[in-house]
């Protein structure tokens, strides 16, 4: 499903497109067959396609965890008996893990996505967890998965206003259109487009909605435009 406001709409999606997505975390994140990843999401949601199948596909280990049903509690001592290495899921959970009063030696990775990650997120990650640990900071959606990564390390510097979405992952270019569909000038706000040829095939039985969000590109036959309806700046570093 895809709407986080509003009224949810289901999306249709290609083996291909999945496929792809989950090259991108591969190559960023170097997911490995070691690699234990957390599963939290429910099915009904796409974080769930990327958590399961990065594991999955690389021979490594997916470990579902019902918070709804446990509790945070219950998150923060699992995620240390279990060994986890790559966490997932949105900023307001993490939150919670990261005060839980647990250490978590074997997490390499800490991904968050699904929601505005903000930089006291930055501050606790740097507080908490240990040296080597990495935090990620993605935008992506139901509509087109992951599209950027911002990576912060302990001496990344911590944002004082907005935490970046970083740079474009492979075969997923960003760009910012004005009402009329053309790019804004650099600096200036727009709507955020991703254009690629690994978008989602559209929305379930709508075809006004997909019609509606997603247009071809001027690049060429494959290549497609969906229009997220959020809106974005480039700063000087991309």
């Amino acid at each position: 499903t895809s709407g986080s406001t509003g009224r949810p709409k289901g999306v249709v999606d290609s083996h291909r497109n999945v496929l792809h997505n989950v090259m991108r975390y591969t190559n960023s994140l170097r997911i490995e067959p070691s690699d234990r990843l957390t599963l939290l999401q429910s099915f009904t949601f796409s974080g769930s396609v990327s958590s399961l199948f990065c594991a999955l596909l690389n021979g490594a280990t997916s470990y579902p965890f019902d918070v709804k049903r446990e509790g945070p509690n219950r998150l923060v001592a699992w995620l240390a008996d279990e060994s986890i290495t790559m966490y997932h899921s949105v900023p307001s959970l993490f939150r919670l893990v990261a005060e839980g009063g647990r250490d978590y030696p074997a997490l390499r990775v800490i991904r968050l996505e699904g929601d505005r990650a903000r930089p006291a997120d930055i501050g606790l990650f740097k507080s908490r967890f240990p040296g080597d640990c990495i935090l990620v900071n993605g935008l992506g959606a139901t509509e087109c998965g992951l599209v950027r990564q911002f990576f912060v390390d302990h001496a990344t510097p911590t944002p004082t206003d907005v935490v970046p979405i970083g740079q474009p992952v492979e075969g997923m270019r960003v760009v910012l259109l004005d009402e009329s569909g053309d790019e804004v000038a650099p600096g200036a706000i727009g709507e955020i487009a991703v254009e690629s040829d690994y978008l989602a095939v559209g929305y379930w039985r709508r075809p006004d909605l997909t019609e509606a969000a997603f247009r071809p590109s001027p690049r060429g036959p494959g290549t497609r435009i969906y229009r997220t309806g959020d809106l974005g700046r480039t700063g000087p570093g991309g």
